[in-house]
C-alpha cells in the first residue's frame, strides 16, 4: 500500500507519501513563486488546503496583479481546477489533472495565493464550477 513509516517518526506513525506529494503540490503550486503582493482585505484561513475537500483561494495573475478567484478538489491521486477573473467568470476549468505529470499543468497562471472561505469565494464568482459543470 502506500503507507510507508516515517524514517524519523516526526509525523505520524503512518506516513503517506502518495497524501504528501499532493498536499506539497498543492500548496506549492497555490503559493506561487512571485514576490508581489496583495491587499487581504478577504479573510484568510491560516490551515493548509486539505485532500477530499473544495478549496478556495484568492490569488494574483502574474502580468496584471489583478484578482484571480480559483477553487480546487484534489483526490489521492489526481484533481481539478478552475480560475476566474476579476469580475467572477470562468476563465479555465482544468479537465482531471494529475500533480507529478508535468504536461497537466493548468494554462492559467497565478501567484501570491490565499486560502479563503467558502462564503467569501462565492460571493465573488458568478458560477462556482467545483459544484456543478460550467462551459465559457
Amino acid at each position: 500500500s502506500g503507507i510507508r513509516r516515517h524514517p524519523a517518526g516526526l509525523c505520524n506513525k503512518n506516513f503517506d507519501m502518495k497524501k504528501f506529494i499532493l498536499v506539497s503540490f498543492l500548496t506549492l503550486f497555490l503559493a506561487g513563486a512571485g514576490c508581489a503582493t496583495q491587499d487581504t482585505d478577504f479573510p484568510v484561513l491560516e490551515e493548509e488546503a486539505k485532500l477530499f475537500e473544495n478549496n478556495y483561494f484568492v490569488c494574483q495573475d502574474p502580468t496584471t496583479g489583478d484578482r484571480i478567484y480559483q477553487s480546487s478538489f484534489f483526490g489521492d491521486d489526481s484533481g481539478w481546477m478552475s480560475f476566474y477573473d476579476k469580475n467572477g467568470f470562468l476563465l479555465e476549468q482544468t479537465p482531471e489533472i494529475e500533480p507529478w505529470d508535468e504536461n497537466d499543468k493548468p494554462k492559467t497562471g497565478v501567484e501570491n495565493c490565499f486560502r479563503t472561505t467558502e462564503d467569501y469565494f462565492k460571493s465573488k464568482v458568478v458560477n462556482d464550477c467545483s459544484v456543478s459543470p460550467c462551459s465559457r
